[in-house]
């Protein structure tokens, strides 16, 4: 779905515009402990982005040491460090981002930080999983979220959304259809080659077949199902360890590993990107039974290396996986240890070259261009 604003009276789609338009992009979440996909949304975007004439970005941020995560995107940073930014911008409604870039077009909020402007503004909403179980964040957390979620009702010209299972959760919200506009995340193809693939085995000590999961280590990611079903098929499949890769977020992440699976239960941390690739690649299947995710990038990320995957029913990874893979209710360890097991009967490269091609669909190009159409419907209509 891609929701057609109405233009005013006057305005076209052929009208043109400041050449290049100015994008003011808040790019806070890069400076994250862990950026999660949310980081990945704004560097691959801003990479595309980069590329066209037509658009000109100035990444926003608050005040840091080190600047490195932002690569080469020109920023201006605010002189306050991010709390203090967040906490104006949320409750004074200061100060402007036009005050730090005069020049400016239109603003887009790529995550909950909602900047203080008058000029248009774009928000991408990831998900509103905090509004679903609030129990999966911390009190902070769900009390920001909220304000976020009602200042970008109030002000938001036109509002982003990864997955059409998001965009539904707007609308039951209170977002009217006309602001809200659906755009795929891409993924690259995974390169990672066989040298690649032996030194992630050979540094982590991962010696046999394994099953991977990764993400962040908190509440919804339904660590505590992936452990049960593998517990379910281990006596099974001997020569199938388990591989957990990811930073510790935060709460209750379900980590209790039995102690007869201990050595077959390999935590790595957080992997740098070309370990994270060759991990993928080296898989025998891929499991991610989040309980809610606003797109579920790990799912194409998997389906991108050839990886059968296994995903959450009834959420937005099966409308990234389509009828690729295997999709069970979040919380049934037993569908899941069966789906494991069925993916084990059978050739990884039959199965895994299905999700394959359907990874192809999903390029950070096309949706560079699509942030682009909605980048000039609000800039024709302010």
């Amino acid at each position: 779905m891609f929701v057609e604003a109405n233009y005013p009276s006057g305005v076209s789609h052929a009208q043109s515009f400041p050449s290049p338009l100015k994008i003011g992009m808040v790019v806070e979440q890069l400076f994250q402990p862990v950026p999660g996909g949310s980081g990945r949304y704004i560097v691959e975007l801003t990479q595309a982005l980069s590329g066209v004439d037509e658009i000109s970005i100035t990444g926003l941020s608050a005040k840091h040491k080190d600047y490195s995560a932002l690569g080469p995107i020109p920023y201006r940073a605010f002189p306050w460090p991010r709390q203090v930014l967040y906490e104006t911008w949320r409750r004074l409604s200061w100060p402007r981002v036009e005050s730090k870039v005069p020049d400016l077009d239109l603003v887009h909020a790529t995550t909950w930080a909602i900047p203080a402007t008058r000029l248009p503004l774009v928000v991408t909403v990831h998900d509103l999983a905090f509004l679903k179980d609030p129990s999966h964040f911390t009190r902070h957390g769900v009390s920001f979220f909220k304000d976020a979620w009602k200042r970008t009702l109030d002000l938001a010209a036109a509002v982003i959304v990864p997955s059409e299972a998001t965009g539904d959760h707007c609308i039951h919200e209170g977002l009217e259809p006309e602001r809200l506009h659906v755009i795929e995340h891409g993924v690259a193809p995974n390169t990672a080659t066989e040298a690649e693939v032996e030194a992630f085995r050979r540094d982590f000590g991962i010696r046999k077949d394994f099953i991977m999961w990764c993400g962040t280590f908190e509440p919804r990611k339904n660590l505590s199902t992936v452990l049960k079903s593998y517990e379910l098929i281990a006596g099974d499949y001997p020569e199938v360890d388990l591989v957990l890769i990811g930073p510790k977020g935060w709460g209750d992440s379900g980590i209790n590993i039995p102690a007869p699976l201990m050595e077959r239960i390999h935590l790595t941390g957080k992997v740098t990107d070309a370990q994270l690739q060759a991990a993928y690649k080296a898989a025998r299947l891929f499991t991610f039974p989040s309980i809610w995710e606003g797109f579920g990038l790990p799912v194409l990320e998997a389906m991108a290396a050839g990886t059968p995957v296994i995903s959450a029913a009834n959420t937005s990874m099966a409308e990234v996986m389509g009828d690729t893979g295997f999709l069970v209710d979040a919380l049934d360890a037993q569908g899941q240890a069966e789906a494991v097991g069925a993916i084990l009967e059978q050739d990884k490269d039959s199965l895994g070259s299905l999700g394959l091609q359907r990874a192809k669909g999903f390029t950070w190009d096309a949706a560079a261009q699509q942030h682009i159409e909605v980048y000039k419907k609000v800039a024709a209509r302010a």
